[in-house]
């Protein structure tokens, strides 16, 4: 299950977030390539454009366990981090820092120690460290945008479309460093539709963002340049009103005829121009040689204060150049623009013009736009702001762009062929800052839709793997083992395929409970896997047995793997607080490449061969075991047609009294003939007690002697033996069943023996006791068949209420020539008789046998010596038979 959570983490989150990174450092450099960067407002800030992909080459190789790389970048992040936090002016600028120096330089710090400690315990606390570093950057970041909190150095904090997708970065190392730290071993890497579909996620979310953000940022470039166009047309309209207006004053002293009304007019006309213009501070008049005959105002002191300065322009005759502005005025508290006209109307020959226009006058203050501020670059380093509420103010260039981002400049030529030249920046961010909140949220909602995916697949890849896994041991199911088997198999792949049976495990889980079971199971399926490599796979079949598929093995490996496993099977499980050995059954086949066949089927043969043989053994697959098991396998299907047509017939063998030579009781036998040939009990009564079948067998047998019984008054004469199978008694209440049908065949219980393995007696389960004890109350005869092949003891004889004891044919074959053998039966057939127990000897089949079973008192025989099983009619027959017939 920790595969799939390791797997979905990968492909939905970590790589994808590695490809975004890379991304973002591609898109800043593609960004600084591409535009100009002293017009254009930066999306991505230089920091996060060099810091991104270095970080996300680490990440990648450190996912990768690719320890040089993430070194050597951790020692570049120490550098930049103590460059950061000691104010070093080696590289790192405020303004390029998308967060606070301190966050900033504590991140890279923790960059450094994830980087050069990697996967160890202080890597870990490095990795948790930077994350919570990350995240709070996010965090305050995300404050500041969204207007929470404010900080006290917004300078830093100038560009919110750099924050926006700095803080966002931020937050996806975050998200990296905490799932790399769930993520064990070196990932297999992929092209899987959950990396591919997680990465265009991400990726068409990060395009979106930066054609909005572009678009908005051209937006405002573009206001900025109207503004600025703006103001540039209303200074030269006013500038060139107020040139009109002079031009008007020295046109209108042409139509004076007197030439001592001259003075009079053009006195009055200046006079009245100054007191009703805001712009106008004062005109003064100079004759050809270049003294004051006429001044208003303030012209006349600001010219003589400044006239050494003034005196070349003043004597220039282009009369182009009819403008002029002086540093040294600019920056005193009453700035102007000095502006000449020549005179040139009698008595006025060759006099010279000079009128103050007081600059911020010529922009309103209720027209100011308060986004952009506007600076007249009057010199290449001196800017003086047009802004009326700073009251004409001049700044270096460089001050205002360290705190400003990048400025629009543009020049704009006057009517008479001047230029001058404006300067706008930013002087209010609240547009950009509400756009970049709203661009945001388009990276926002892909992250949430990548989330919602990733929890998606990860829930379909988790029922896939549980639909295909076992919920216990963690290994494949049986049919996905199955089907991974086929797939190696249809590929020509070559394997070594080992089906393992768990030796004594049902009685484990029996006795110590389900739970401790499948731990054990779990741990059996832990060291299986530790031996197997991909493609090799493991498998649990079923309950307590195991699959384990070995790849790219030869045909001699078989046996030395199955060791292995078996090996590592018998090592001791500790299993609350309990030492438990296990062994293990295995069966081994080999599939060469390109080869047809089902190695799980072989496999399982030899291992029910293996189990045949006593178990904690190997077998390794050879084709008889093939055929036995299709033979098994049809007799299975034959046998149930058998029963459900009623083709299964009774057969009886006499039983003889020893001391008369009678016949005095019968066993019931059944016979199969199929096709004319009769089917040995031998190879179908084992099937059928595996199978079930024994049960309705059992039953058929049951009632056919019955009807017999109610049929036949020589044979109600006898005791009649009926076997049954443990099954019959374990699986319903058998006495209840036996009641009924002989109520319905009206036979008396005594005439009926029912015969039943000494395990069955050995069992002493309540169900077993309660079985037996009602059949001895119902006056039935039990009696133990095949006494000495299974849990035969002595000790038990006296506590199992069984009559008759049926001492099995291994006892009385070789009997005469084995001395050991023969004290054997006397001991059994003496101690039975010691305890009130009839004995009856089966397989007899030699007058010498007759002769010494007689010798011990044996009470009675059974054999081919008196008579083979046979149909009733036969046996009615057999009983009409005088004595000497019958043993001839």
């Amino acid at each position: 299950m920790r595969s799939t959570l390791q797997n979905t983490l990968t492909q939905y989150l970590v790589m994808p977030i590695i490809v975004l990174l890379f991304s973002v450092g591609v898109a800043g450099a593609v960004e600084r390539l591409l535009f100009d960067q002293s017009e254009l407002l930066m999306t991505f800030p230089i920091t996060l454009t060099v810091v991104s992909p270095l970080l996300a080459l680490g990440l990648f190789c450190q996912l990768m366990r690719w320890h040089a790389v993430p070194v050597l970048l951790g020692l570049i992040a120490l550098v930049g981090a103590s460059s950061v936090l000691l104010n070093f002016p080696l590289v790192i600028q405020d303004h390029w820092l998308s967060l606070p120096r301190l966050i900033g330089g504590i991140f890279l710090l923790g960059v450094s120690g994830t980087f050069l400690f990697g996967f160890t315990r202080i890597g870990h606390l490095c990795a948790i460290a930077t994350a919570c570093i990350a995240f709070l950057g996010f965090a305050i970041t995300q404050a500041w945008l969204i207007g929470l909190i404010r900080l006290e150095e917004p300078e830093t904090f100038a560009n919110p479309i750099a924050q926006s997708i700095g803080s966002i970065v931020a937050l996806l190392i975050c998200l990296v460093l905490i799932a790399q730290r769930y993520i064990e071993g070196r990932p297999k890497l992929r092209l899987r539709s959950g990396f591919i579909l997680g990465s265009l996620c991400l990726l068409i979310g990060l395009v979106i963002w930066t054609l909005l953000t572009f678009s908005d940022v051209e937006s405002e470039r573009t206001r900025a340049k109207e503004e600025s166009t703006g103001l540039a047309y209303t200074v030269n309209y006013r500038l060139n009103a107020q040139s009109e207006l002079l031009h008007q004053v020295v046109q209108r002293l042409q139509h004076v005829d007197s030439h001592d009304l001259v003075y009079d007019h053009l006195d009055q006309d200046i006079a009245i121009q100054v007191a009703n213009s805001q712009l106008l501070a004062g005109v003064v008049i100079f004759d050809s040689e270049m003294e004051i005959i006429l001044d208003k105002g303030d012209a006349k002191e600001v010219v003589q204060r400044y006239y050494a300065k003034l005196e070349d322009w003043l004597n220039n005759q282009n009369f182009d150049d009819d403008k002029m502005v002086l540093y040294d005025n600019l920056v005193s508290d009453t700035p102007f623009i000095f502006m000449r006209r020549s005179v040139d109307s009698e008595p006025l020959q060759n006099a010279l013009m000079v009128v103050l226009i007081r600059i911020p006058g010529l922009i309103a203050a209720e027209a100011w736009q308060p986004t952009f501020a506007h600076y007249w670059r009057v010199t290449p380093d001196i800017l003086f702001s047009l802004d009326p509420r700073q009251h004409g103010q001049t700044f270096p260039i460089d001050d205002i762009l360290a705190n400003s981002p990048p400025a629009i400049e543009q020049t704009f030529t006057t009517a008479n062929g001047g230029s001058f030249t404006l300067l706008s920046v930013f002087s209010s961010n609240q547009s950009l800052h509400t756009k970049a909140q709203y661009n945001q949220l388009i990276l926002f909602v892909t992250f949430a839709f990548l989330g919602i995916l990733a929890i998606g697949q990860h829930r379909t890849v988790q029922l896939h793997w549980l639909a295909r896994h076992d919920d216990v041991t963690g290994v494949f199911r049986r049919h996905a083992i199955q089907q991974h088997v086929e797939r190696l198999r249809d590929d020509g792949v070559s394997m070594t395929v080992v089906f393992i049976n768990l030796d004594g495990f049902q009685p484990i889980n029996d006795s110590m409970g389900v739970q401790s079971g499948d731990h054990l199971l779990k741990k059996t399926a832990e060291r299986l896997q530790a031996t197997v490599e991909r493609p090799g796979a493991v498998g649990r079949y079923g309950g307590d047995e195991f699959i384990v598929v070995y790849v790219g093995t030869t045909d001699d490996d078989g046996e030395k793997l199955a060791i292995t496993l078996k090996s590592a099977i018998r090592q001791p499980y500790l299993i609350a607080q309990t030492e438990i050995h296990l062994t293990a059954s295995v069966g081994v086949t080999y599939l060469n490449a390109g080869e047809d066949g089902d190695p799980i089927a072989q496999a399982e043969f030899a291992m029910r061969r293996a189990k045949q043989l006593g178990g904690n053994i190997c077998c390794r697959y050879t084709f008889d075991m093939h055929e036995r098991y299709v033979y098994q396998a049809w007799l299975r299907n034959k046998l149930q047609l058998a029963i459900d047509n009623h083709q299964l017939t009774v057969y009886y063998q006499p039983i003889i009294a020893t001391a008369t030579e009678r016949c005095i009781a019968v066993e019931a036998l059944v016979r199969w003939q199929h096709k004319g040939r009769f089917i040995s009990p031998g190879e179908f009564i084992p099937i059928a007690e595996k199978t079930g079948q024994i049960i309705p067998l059992g039953e058929l047998v049951l009632n056919q002697v019955l009807r017999d019984l109610a049929h036949n008054s020589d044979l109600r004469a006898l005791s009649v033996s009926v076997n049954v199978s443990s099954q019959q008694l374990q699986r319903y209440q058998f006495p209840e069943l036996l009641a009924q049908l002989l109520r319905d065949t009206q036979v008396a219980a005594e005439a009926i023996t029912l015969e039943l393995t000494e395990g069955v007696l050995v069992d002493q389960s309540n169900q077993n006791l309660q079985a037996l004890q009602k059949l001895q109350e119902m006056h039935c005869t039990i009696a133990i068949d095949d006494f000495g092949t299974g849990f035969s003891s002595l000790s038990y004889l006296s506590q199992i209420p069984a009559k008759v004891i049926k001492l099995d044919r291994s006892f009385i074959v070789d009997m005469e020539h084995d001395p050991e053998r023969l004290e054997l039966v006397r001991t059994i057939i003496s101690m039975c008789h010691a305890l009130g127990r009839i004995v009856v000897a089966e397989g007899v089949e030699t007058q010498e046998q007759v002769t010494i079973l007689r010798s011990l008192n044996v009470d009675r025989m059974q054999g081919f010596y008196f008579a083979r099983p046979m149909p009733l009619k036969e046996l009615l027959n057999y009983l009409r038979q005088p004595i000497a017939m019958k043993t001839d």
